[in-house]
């Protein structure tokens, strides 16, 4: 009935990687020269940028984002790729990671990875670029692509393949870009070259504002005869593909001589030593109103079938019972940290069409008689919520009890003359066993004559008769501060 954990996850297979460029940049204005500035891209060390930002004075930007320690911000990046590294999850789980995409996640098993930080912009805010060593045969062959062929490499040194790059936005705060199915590669004066076998666009991190705006955008298109490429020809086009002008194959490296004339040497460490978590101890759910999307995603599902009979998904992380429930009664949710360790539960529930009878001991009848007409009473069904161990499991179930929540993480579960009660512990988000009560009634004639009390430890091998005055004075304990909460239906916006 207890602490039942999700046993099968989501699964998820891995696409293949996108065309689509990966920029996530709300400003990307055509502009018709480029700024090389006067001074290169400048390479930092973690304890310089802290020292630097101590430094400073605390600052907030208009729209309330204040990453004057975007240090800190880069080693929890880093600390969660180093997560994603130790992991021994074979399939990618999306509510367990806040920065690490599913690209990534697989990447990480198999690669090692590597950070530098730069001052792109020179805006005072270096840039964390993400990365891992590239082999021989990755090493693109396309001889437009001037960042792989205009400075060889010593023997023996090693060239990085750039997955991300986070930077610092005024207006946005810590935003990135991502290499998806192209090629990154960046150059002094803050340019960024993202390309592939038959084109290339090219951007350059504003020295102000630190946002990242459009430059240039190149294909070339190649007549193939027996494998053998026979002409080219070469197009400067606009961002959106509107338009596209031929240009020679003189223009075009004149193009390229001038956004790549001088790559960027960056100095790459290993991401090492950023996380205190281990391997086994690494569930971390940084966004878990993330995971409850899903979970409610499925309860509206199964309200929209058109089935009549529900078939149960291959997950466990939902409630089969409520499933089934959902195709009588409309489903409800709410959410509250019940535990106080900053981690919101979720609740799923329905409404309550009959008040319990007067000699049913659940504890809610006299405060359900208080309420004006018509007032709804929510039902609780189910409770989903965090824990370091486990992440996000369905900790308590309804069954055949009803459940009432009270204040401090106080949770009853009754059924006729059987009452449990049960507290979320703060440090842990573990549901923990506090009492379990029962009457026995003597009745005859449908009447009850009289009740005797007990208090039953959790193993039921100790069973104490109490009196009535000492069965109330424990309720009363436990049931003082009933929880009001706030319920959406399942589905609104």
């Amino acid at each position: 009935m207890m602490n039942r954990v999700g046993k099968n996850i989501l699964i998820i297979i891995l696409m293949a990687l996108t065309f689509v460029l990966g920029v996530q940049y709300a400003s990307n204005r055509k502009k018709t020269g480029v700024d090389m500035g006067e001074n290169d891209c400048e390479i930092v060390t973690f304890e310089e940028l802290s020292a630097t930002i101590s430094s400073e004075s605390q600052q907030i930007t208009p729209t309330g984002n204040s990453y004057f320690d975007e240090a800190e911000t880069y080693k929890g990046i880093l600390a969660e790729y180093e997560l994603a590294q130790q992991s021994t999850d074979e399939l990618y789980i999306p509510e367990r990671w806040k920065y690490v995409d599913q690209q990534m996640f697989y990447v990480a098993k198999e690669d090692p990875l590597y950070y530098s930080l730069a001052d792109l912009s020179g805006n005072g805010h270096p840039e964390l670029i993400i990365g891992t060593i590239m082999t021989e045969s990755e090493t693109p062959a396309h001889a437009h692509i001037v960042s792989f062929s205009a400075a060889p490499l010593p023997v023996g040194a090693a060239d990085y393949y750039l997955w991300y790059i986070y930077s610092y936005d005024e207006e946005e705060g810590i935003d990135y870009i991502e290499r998806g199915g192209n090629m990154i590669s960046i150059y002094e004066g803050g340019i960024i070259e993202i390309s592939r076998s038959n084109y290339s666009y090219y951007y350059q991190y504003q020295r102000d504002s630190g946002e990242l705006e459009f430059l240039d955008y190149f294909k070339v298109k190649a007549e193939i005869q027996d494998d053998e490429v026979k002409s080219r020809s070469y197009y400067r086009s606009a961002q959106d593909d509107s338009r596209n002008d031929e240009i020679s194959e003189n223009e075009y490296w004149e193009y390229m001589e001038q956004y790549t004339s001088r790559p960027m040497e960056l100095e790459w460490e290993l991401v090492k030593g950023f996380s205190e978590e281990s391997a086994t101890g690494g569930n971390r759910y940084f966004d878990e109103l993330e995971a409850y999307r899903n979970i409610l995603a499925e309860y509206e599902s199964a309200q929209k079938s058109t089935d009549k009979i529900y078939s149960l998904h291959n997950g466990e992380n939902v409630s089969d019972l409520l499933l089934h429930i959902s195709k009588e009664k409309t489903l409800y949710y709410s959410l509250a940290d019940l535990t106080g360790d900053d981690h919101m539960e979720l609740i799923v529930g329905a409404v309550m069409e009959e008040l319990p009878e007067a000699d049913n001991p659940l504890h809610i009848t006299p405060r359900l008689s208080e309420r004006p007409a018509g007032t709804k009473y929510y039902d609780p069904w189910v409770i989903y919520s965090y824990n370091e161990a486990d992440g996000i499991v369905m900790s308590c179930e309804r069954g055949a009890y009803g459940i009432m929540l009270y204040e401090e993480g106080i949770v009853e579960m009754s059924r006729a003359w059987h009452t449990y009660y049960y507290q979320y512990q703060k440090d842990s988000g573990e549901l923990r066993f506090l009492d379990h009560f029962q009457i026995n009634p003597e009745i005859q004639d449908s009447t009850v004559l009289s009740r005797i009390y007990y208090r039953i430890s959790q193993d039921d091998s100790r069973s104490d008769e109490i009196s009535e005055n000492e069965y109330w004075d424990y309720i009363r304990q436990y049931t003082s501060k009933p929880m009001e909460l706030e319920w959406m239906p399942v589905g609104a916006d």
